[in-house]
């Protein structure tokens, strides 16, 4: 059968999507080589998208600030080289890494918290399938 989202056919997303779901919505699971026949709970597609995009925003609320930062002294580098005509290829690196290792210091906390509620968030959904 086919397993459709928002009446279309998901083999047209990715070839293999819909066996992959059926895998995953299968009523049967293998433990070692007892087989458990009892009904689980499904998990269907719309939380699976959902989760992807949950882990999206999550990653890059993460990783948003520390790359801005890295970005943005950068471009403040590169400025000061083409103004002062300094081309060492190395004196990017040095001030780059401290900056960016200081950042990661100090966004630890926020980091910590944005990945703390994004694991709270899917150990709930698990607690209530």
């Amino acid at each position: 059968p086919q397993i459709s989202l928002f009446n279309t056919d998901l083999s047209l997303i990715h070839p293999h999507l819909s066996l992959i779901l059926r895998c995953f919505t299968s009523q049967f699971f293998l433990w070692g080589k007892m087989k458990i026949s009892r009904k689980l709970t499904l998990m269907e597609a719309i939380d699976v998208f959902d989760l992807a995009q949950q882990s999206i925003i999550t990653l890059l609320w993460v990783s948003g600030p520390i790359m801005a930062i890295a970005l943005a002294v950068g471009l403040i580098i590169a400025l000061f080289q083409a103004l002062t005509s300094i081309q060492e290829v190395t004196l990017t690196f040095v001030p780059k890494i401290l900056l960016v290792f200081l950042s990661m210091i100090f966004l630890m906390p926020l980091m910590a918290d944005k990945m703390n509620i994004f694991a709270q968030e899917i150990f709930t959904k698990i607690s209530e399938k």
